[in-house]
């Protein structure tokens, strides 16, 4: 038996699945061809593109809007890209992905600080301590969160901690 079907998508990631949908309910006859799971990585390991997420972010018509974004954004990022898939593009996409979540998170703390949410910039500020504890935009707003929530020795505690790290890795005074 031969298929003519009017569509014929291949690739059966988020993208193929929404176009081959499309087509269907437009009446097409669709054949949707892909290998593995259905869905894809994005669909099946929650690595979404993080490029997507945040350009969605950022053109937020509100504050509101981009916090929201932005929280989706790091709360799906699951780390490394792809583990165990060993393909000369991995490690500089990988690494990319990971930049791209250390930005969001660097701007959902500045968003959740300004809004007055010191408890949960807190929290996302740390979480990038947890990725990278040299990263200097983190170790600002999380000193300045403890200090302003009355935990002084916990901040100067921290500072000392930061100090050192620093000096031990960095060479750094």
């Amino acid at each position: 038996d031969t298929i003519n079907p009017d569509i014929c998508v291949i690739g059966a990631g988020s993208a193929g699945l929404s176009v081959a949908a499309g087509a269907a309910q437009l009446g097409r006859t669709t054949v949707l061809i892909g290998s593995g799971q259905m869905g894809g990585d994005c669909l099946n390991t929650r690595r979404v593109p993080p490029p997507a997420l945040l350009g969605a972010a950022r053109s937020a018509p509100s504050p509101d809007e981009k916090r929201s974004r932005l929280l989706q954004a790091t709360d799906l990022y699951a780390g490394e890209l792809l583990p165990g898939l060993y393909e000369d593009w991995v490690p500089l996409e990988s690494e990319r992905t990971a930049t791209l979540h250390l930005r969001a998170l660097e701007e959902l703390v500045d968003l959740l600080e300004t809004d007055g949410d010191a408890a949960e910039a807190l929290a996302r500020a740390r979480k990038i301590l947890e990725i990278d504890p040299l990263h200097e935009k983190a170790h600002q707003p999380l000193l300045r969160l403890l200090a302003a929530a009355g935990q002084v020795s916990t901040a100067m505690r921290h500072y000392r901690e930061m100090a050192r790290l620093f000096r031990h890795d960095l060479g750094v005074e």
